[in-house]
């Protein structure tokens, strides 16, 4: 038998022999903030374009307030990062959520990080004036808006009749948004619903300062969900989003909507979605309404002077149209002298415009 045909020595563990007085040897102490920090891939490498030494695990903390303690000088911070409007974020407890999240990564497989975390490594951002139009929440170029109209319109909508007045929204329905909102519709991501939510909230609670509107003076309607497709999917997402933007917006949400169960927008053409949402709503009956009364919820709505009609994506268009059709229909009834503005709102939108 050949040197090459011998027997493999016995595997042994560890690898490398390590002395008995290394495994004995204390831990090391923390840092002066308190904390151990896992760094990722791209936190270190975002770290490393700033001038940080990670050498030290002293990294900008993107998620924690802007305090430190005396650690590199006298009023805690570094001169040189002062210099470039910097400052070091430390916290007690952020080695503890550290540790957490690379545990439950690593034996709970978890395969999805917050929405913080993903749009900030995507390098996402919410729309800015001027990316969408105002009045249908479609994608516009630049200078493709007519401002001489309030709202401003584009070439889409300008000869359109909406049924909504103005329009809301997040961002466009690509990217790391899309997988989001597919995460919380389909696997039930709720703290991706809530987290949008609050994004959401916070540009609806500008847009009612602006038009001089009070919390009171508002309200919510989530786009309903049926029974049934609720438990197959185990959330209500649209409702999950308007919990969080209402409770950032500071104004109450109304479920004045129902719903009868048809096939997912999804799922038919875009040419057959109009028809398919076609009557499938109807306004929630208060029990002391009486047959044929009006509900209590549309009641509440008539004392508002925006009502915001809330779901997660804008596609065709056909769903919100005829939830805001039906809606309004019920608040102009009842011998009502005017009629709230209807505020259209979705975390993102995406024109499918010309498919079949």
């Amino acid at each position: 038998m050949s040197a090459d045909d011998a027997k493999p020595k016995r595997f042994e563990w560890p690898p490398q022999h390590v002395a008995a007085s290394e495994l004995n040897a204390p831990a090391k102490p923390l840092d002066a903030g308190g904390r151990y920090r896992i760094v990722s891939r791209s936190r270190a490498a975002i770290d490393d374009d700033l001038g940080f030494d990670v050498d030290r695990q002293r990294a900008f903390d993107w998620d924690e307030p802007e305090h430190d303690v005396a650690a590199d000088g006298e009023d805690g911070q570094d001169e040189s990062r002062v210099e470039r409007g910097l400052t070091v974020a430390t916290s007690p407890t952020r080695g503890v959520a550290r540790w957490i999240e690379a545990f439950e990564i690593a034996y709970l497989g978890r395969v999805s990080a917050s929405w913080d975390v993903r749009a900030r490594d995507a390098g996402w951002r919410a729309d800015d004036e001027g990316d969408y139009c105002p009045r249908c929440g479609l994608t516009v170029g630049e200078f493709a808006l007519d401002t001489l109209t309030d709202p401003p319109t584009c070439p889409a909508c300008r000869d359109q009749k909406l049924t909504w007045d103005r329009f809301v929204r997040l961002g466009a329905y690509e990217g790391v948004m899309a997988s989001a909102i597919r995460e919380l519709k389909f696997h039930a991501m709720r703290a991706h619903g809530e987290r949008l939510g609050a994004l959401l909230g916070q540009r609806l609670a500008a847009l009612l300062r602006e038009m001089g509107v009070q919390g009171g003076e508002a309200a919510v309607v989530p786009i309903p969900m049926t029974p049934w497709r609720r438990i197959a999917r185990g959330v209500d997402h649209a409702n999950t989003i308007a919990r969080s933007a209402a409770s950032v917006a500071g104004v109450p949400l109304v479920r004045a909507l129902w719903r009868r169960h048809r096939p997912t927008q999804w799922s038919v053409p875009a040419s057959e979605r109009r028809r398919n949402v076609s009557g499938s709503f109807g306004v929630r009956k208060g029990w002391w309404g009486g047959p044929g009364g009006a509900s209590g919820a549309i009641e509440r709505l008539r004392t508002c002077r925006v009502v915001v009609v809330l779901d997660d994506v804008r596609t065709t268009g056909a769903t919100m149209t005829e939830a805001c059709r039906v809606l309004d229909r019920a608040l102009a009834g009842g011998g009502a002298t005017s009629s709230p503005i209807i505020v259209a709102s979705t975390i993102a939108a995406a024109s499918i415009r010309g498919k079949k």
